[in-house]
């Protein structure tokens, strides 16, 4: 079949329209203005808790909050993974994306976000601000557990 065709690219759910290039294969598509809210993010993202490095992962969103793009923003080691003020700047713009949710691991199992995890954060969410770009929230996965700073 055709990725044109009408019911490969239909939710079964709410009814919604995949474009033809949100087609994995006929008749799957991750219909991507499912995910919204913590818990639909946690699902998307739910195997970084598994990973033994620290990954950091930037979903981009518009106005409406529909997932533009996830992007691999950085990995790290076993304890920690530098943030990229500018490279996660960028690319939203590159995107024309209105704002930005951070996801990382903690391969420790420890969702729990250090010190450095929440001034880090604090001071992206003000370059963000002043960049036009807002970070719309930071969550923490180890295993099945979630943390939002």
């Amino acid at each position: 079949m055709s990725s044109n065709n009408l019911a490969e690219r239909q939710c079964p759910q709410c009814g919604y329209i995949a474009a033809a290039n949100d087609l994995v294969a006929p008749n799957f598509f991750r219909p991507w203005h499912l995910t919204h809210g913590t818990l639909a993010v946690k699902s998307y993202v739910a195997s970084l808790g598994l990973e033994a490095h620290e990954w950091l992962l930037g979903l981009f969103v518009n106005e409406e909050l529909q997932l533009l793009a996830v992007d691999t923003l950085a990995r790290g080691g076993v304890t920690n993974c530098k943030i990229p003020f500018w490279k996660i700047i960028s690319r939203g713009h590159q995107l024309s994306a209105a704002g930005y949710i951070l996801v990382h691991n903690h391969p420790s199992g420890d969702p729990r976000p250090s010190t450095q995890d929440i001034l880090v954060t604090r001071r992206l969410e003000d370059f963000s601000r002043d960049a036009e770009m807002h970070l719309l929230n930071h969550l923490i996965i180890a295993g099945d557990d979630l943390w939002i700073i």
